[in-house]
């Protein structure tokens, strides 16, 4: 037996003597989870949107006002204990309306990701995967959408479909349809050239099961980190339609209304528009600190950055 024999002896008749192989320190890769929880800018960013969420679903308890309730005899009071945001033009208190702008702001970034990413990863699954007349046909409608900026196009199917806070989140939504068409082809373009593909053509797999179960599952981590990017991204444009008149109209509180009602006093009641500001601002933020820890977390080239 070669256990049975001295270590020393060995070496001596030219054995060579077995070791555990051990991995070096910088090529060890946490896990993911690990990894994000070790990122304390992504837990703060986390922390700050569902505390955000958290007070908007709660804002009835949160605040004793009305947030439509006018009163003519309490305009433009500055930020005080019963008012800790001030109120506006009509004496609405502007916490109260702001805790309930959250539900539409946030709720309009939140719905208008999945219309954009799911016709969007399938345009780019077809395109990338079939090639030839559906590339070039994918591709071209794909070109025009991006020929318009996106707030443009958005501002144009608005003008088609109406107001409203439904017609924002499919304007939104449409919008960024083009930008996971792209990612998604390119992703499959390279996914389709490896062996796990190539073999599960070899053994017979039809074509929507390559796509469903063996591609899409490979580039699901890119799609991820740009569907919460583009969370931030959507707030930001229901707010500007919003802002210009085109997207939830007064007196529905939502951050956009908010700061085109304040704008004409920005020098009497700066605080009718700074509280809104500010949580577009930090909501958005937030939502951009989070995605990169996303894409530093599911990205294998980024795991040794922290």
């Amino acid at each position: 037996m070669l256990t049975s024999i001295p270590v020393f002896a060995m070496a001596r008749r030219g054995f060579a003597i077995p070791t555990r192989k051990t991995v070096p320190r910088h090529e060890y890769a946490p896990p993911p989870r690990r990894r994000f929880r070790a990122n304390p800018v992504a837990l703060a960013a986390l922390s700050f949107l569902l505390a955000v969420a958290a007070t908007s679903l709660a804002a009835p308890l949160l605040s004793p006002h009305d947030p439509l309730a006018v009163s003519p005899t309490h305009q433009f009071l500055p930020p005080s204990r019963q008012h800790p945001a001030g109120t506006d033009l009509f004496g609405r208190d502007v916490a109260t309306r702001l805790l309930y702008g959250g539900r539409l702001s946030v709720g309009i970034g939140m719905l208008a990701v999945p219309i954009a990413a799911l016709p969007g990863t399938l345009l780019g699954l077809l395109a990338g995967y079939y090639g030839k007349r559906v590339d070039r046909l994918v591709s071209w409608l794909v070109n025009v959408m991006l020929a318009f900026p996106s707030i443009l196009l958005a501002l144009t199917l608005m003008a088609v479909l109406g107001t409203g806070a439904r017609n924002v989140v499919l304007a939104v939504g449409i919008s960024g349809i083009p930008q996971y068409a792209r990612l998604v082809r390119g992703q499959v373009l390279s996914a389709r050239r490896q062996p796990y593909v190539r073999a599960a053509w070899t053994v017979g797999c039809t074509h929507t099961r390559i796509l469903l179960r063996h591609i899409l599952p490979n580039i699901l981590g890119p799609i991820i980190v740009l569907a919460t990017l583009d969370v931030g991204w959507a707030i930001l444009n229901a707010s500007a339609l919003s802002f210009l008149g085109l997207g939830v109209q007064p007196p529905t509180p939502e951050w956009g209304a908010m700061l085109n009602e304040g704008r004409g006093y920005l020098r009497d009641a700066p605080w009718v528009t700074a509280a809104p500001g500010l949580a577009i601002a930090l909501t958005v933020f937030s939502v951009n600190l989070l995605g990169d820890a996303l894409r530093d977390t599911l990205d294998p080239r980024h795991r040794n950055r922290h």
